[in-house]
Parts: C-alpha cells; sequence; structure tokens
C-alpha cells in the first residue's frame, strides 16, 4: 500500500520507516540520520539520540540500545557500541542501521504515548495518555474509536487523570493543545486511509508550547 508516495511494507516498521510515514501523514519528527556505517556526518545537531534500527528489536531502550550524545566523537563511539550490543543480544536480528536523532525536548516538553490498536468489538481505535518509559507504569490512557474529530481528542485529554500536566505545571508553560490535537488528527486520518495499520504507536510524543513532536515510534502493517 501506498501513503503520500511511501510503500507500507507489510510486517513491523523500524523506527525510521516508521516516522517516514508518520511525517508524510503531517506528524513532526526529529531531525535524523539513518547510518549504515559508523561513518558520522557533520551536519547532525547535537544533543542527540544514538539508536539501534531494527524491525526486529522492539524495546531498545530496555535492551540498553538508545544512549544520548553530545558531540560526533561521542555518537561514533556510540554507534558501535550499540551495534556490537545489539549483535550479541539480539544474534538473529536483521539490523538496518544505527539512527542518529537530534534530541527535540524542551524545558517545556511533557512526553505523550498515541497509539492505536485492533479492538474486538470497536475495530480500530485510536489511544492518548501519559507516554515516555513510565506509560505501563501509569497505564492513564483514553481510548476511542475512528474516525476521530477535534471534540474526541478534547474529550480524551479531559479523562486523563494526569491531564493538569499539560497546563502550567511545575514552571513549564502550557502545550500547545492545537498542536496536539491537529497530530492526533492526522494519526486518525493516517489509520483511516490506511486500515492495513494493524497496530503501533508514538512514544513519546513530545508536546511543548509550541509544538508536538513524534520522538520514537512503530507501526505494523497487516500482510
Amino acid at each position: 500500500m501506498h501513503h503520500g508516495g511511501t510503500f507500507l511494507r507489510p510486517g513491523r516498521m523500524n523506527e525510521y520507516e516508521a516516522k517516514q510515514v508518520l511525517r508524510d501523514a503531517g506528524i513532526s519528527g526529529p531531525r535524523e540520520t539513518l547510518l549504515t556505517d559508523d561513518h558520522i556526518p557533520d551536519d547532525i545537531c547535537y544533543p542527540a539520540y544514538v539508536k539501534i534500527c531494527s524491525r526486529d528489536i522492539v524495546h531498545k531502550s530496555d535492551a540498553g540500545l538508545v544512549t544520548r550524545v553530545s558531540s560526533r566523537e561521542e555518537a561514533a563511539g556510540a554507534a558501535t557500541d550499540i551495534r556490537q550490543r545489539a549483535h550479541r543480544a539480539f544474534p538473529d536480528a536483521m539490523i538496518q542501521g544505527i539512527l542518529v536523532s537530534e534530541d527535540v525536548s524542551t524545558g517545556d516538553s511533557r512526553e505523550l504515548i498515541l497509539g492505536t490498536t485492533r479492538d474486538r468489538d470497536f475495530g480500530p481505535v485510536v489511544s492518548l495518555g501519559i507516554g515516555g518509559v513510565s506509560a505501563e507504569i501509569y497505564a492513564d490512557v483514553a481510548f476511542r474509536a475512528l474516525p476521530l474529530r477535534k471534540k474526541d481528542v478534547y474529550d480524551m485529554l479531559h479523562e486523563l487523570k494526569g491531564r493538569a500536566m499539560l497546563g502550567a505545571f511545575r514552571g513549564k508553560k502550557p502545550v500547545n493543545l492545537e498542536a496536539l490535537s491537529d497530530t492526533v488528527l492526522a494519526f486518525s486520518s493516517l489509520l483511516t486511509e490506511h486500515p492495513e495499520v494493524v497496530e503501533g504507536d508514538i512514544n513519546p510524543l513530545l508536546v511543548d508550547a509550541e509544538r508536538a513532536v513524534a520522538a520514537d515510534a512503530y507501526l505494523k502493517v497487516e500482510g
């Protein structure tokens, strides 16, 4: 299947592939480069995250395959180290490369999770909740069946127990709810146009006073 000229290959996409599809759908992502060797280009902005990029490795952070770096030299060392660790920990995994991704977090950023799954009764549903590494602990998530309207997005936000963190909170500016709503609706439109996308999430979806950015993502395509 095609979306905006991008082929949606069956199976699980790696992070780089998923974020390309999201960009085509109008969802912002960080500036990033996929390396097939460990040569680090000169045009990368720091700080950045160096990550393994593989369709077969799901929890990169838990496996120690994500490192935050502050320079080209650190990035080069991290790329080599992460590639070696991935081969040791996941010897059967196909590795598509090393992803070097700009750290787009700011002092005002909040981490949300935006996802989709197939519900037995309702079909494709969108989930929106408090994200980051604590997402599974808090399980603070609201769900809606497709398609979504703007009112649905605001209703979902209102259902979150942690919704107060989206306002002025501990010295942080309120998040840009319009940018957040636009991102959720763009995700909903992508899923409506492509029902073969059966699973996936953006975690974290970083939202601050200016914008919403998909910092990490995966998509699974039926086929």
